[in-house]
């Protein structure tokens, strides 16, 4: 029901070392379904949020008022061969995820994400003024 934060357990099961998968951020505090808990106490969907055996957990929990309306753009990982690829960016190597796949491609022009929603639309940080 996350009313036990995962680094409690990690701290009474006396887990020094921290892993995640790798599409997630080393340095943001998520609950055990990936949703992020923002330093407030509310907290960001995950990829798991809208999965009706989670939502029944949060749900009994008391947890789920706290979920904000809007969130960051997730990662985007780049393929093997794009161009200006970073260390610190994520790759993914195995393109034959793709295999069998309708792919959409977009182009992004401004050097940031965009996040659209019904009623609202931001770059990738949710309060960016400046776009």
């Amino acid at each position: 029901m996350t009313t036990i934060s995962v680094e409690a357990v990690r701290e009474a099961c006396g887990i020094r070392k921290k892993v995640i998968p790798e599409h997630l951020y080393e340095d943001v505090v998520y609950d055990k379904w990936g949703n992020v808990i923002l330093p407030n106490g509310q907290r960001m969907k995950g990829e798991l949020f809208g999965d009706a055996s989670v939502q029944k957990i949060l749900s009994q929990g008391g947890v789920l008022d706290q979920f904000v309306k809007y969130y960051k753009y997730p990662r985007t990982y780049h393929l093997p061969w794009s161009p200006g690829v970073n260390d610190d960016d994520k790759v993914i190597h195995d393109v034959a995820v793709f295999d069998n796949c309708e792919i959409v491609v977009t182009e992004k022009m401004d050097g940031e994400n965009c996040t659209m929603y019904l009623d609202y639309i931001h770059a990738r940080s949710i309060d960016g003024r400046n776009h």
